[in-house]
This record gives structure tokens, sequence and C-alpha cells, in this order.
């Protein structure tokens, strides 16, 4: 098992990638990121119960992230051909190239800080 110390220097490096992009990006983006990469598609909607911040501050990290002209062009918004109000969201390449150097270090990583066992 990995300990304390460990998990929280590959904690900081992986945070450090990101920081890298922008020197000001959010622990939140990051997180908003993390979850376009696990759940491609998935909505602002579908992202707010497990971030536990308003639906407002998501739209500000979406926008940060977007592929919006100024912007850091990491996730891309496709609008539903079910239902024209949610936007899903993508990875960009760019998107997909910074998830990739950071997953080495995010590897195993679990809530509680610890790596996975087994």
């Amino acid at each position: 098992m990995e300990s304390t110390q460990a998990t929280l220097r590959r904690t900081i490096k992986a945070l450090s990638i990101f920081h890298e992009i922008h020197p000001t990006i959010t622990v939140h983006a990051v997180m908003v990121l993390l979850m376009v990469a696990e759940r491609p598609g998935i909505t602002s909607k579908e992202i707010e119960p497990h971030l536990r911040i308003t639906n407002s501050a998501i739209g500000r990290c979406i926008q940060l992230l977007s592929d919006l002209p100024g912007e850091l062009g990491l996730i891309t918004q496709r609008t539903s051909l079910v239902d024209r109000r949610f936007k899903h969201l993508h990875l960009t390449p760019a998107g997909e190239a910074l998830v990739a150097k950071a997953m080495p270090y995010l590897r195993g990583v679990t809530k509680g800080g610890n790596q996975k066992e087994g």
C-alpha cells in the first residue's frame, strides 16, 4: 500500500500539470474536466450532485474549460438531439492529452487519499 506522503506527492504533481495550462485553474474546474473524461457526454446537471457546488459555479468551470475563443479549449459542448436545453460535454483532443498526462499521478487515488488495494 502506498504511503500517505507518496499519495500526496502524486496528487500535487497531477494538480501542478493542470496549473501549468492555467495558473488560476480551480480544483472544481479540474474535477469537472476529470468527470467529463470519465463520462463523455455528461451534462452539467449530472455533474452537480457529485461536486456539491451550484450549477452556476459548474457553468463557470465549463466556460473556462470550453473551446470557445479565449478559453482553454479542453472540452466541447454538444447540444442534445433529444432536448435542446441540455449540452453534452466531451473532451477535445487537447483535453484528452492533458488528462492522459495527469493520469499516471492520479491512478488509484481514492477519496480517502490512499491507493486502492488490489
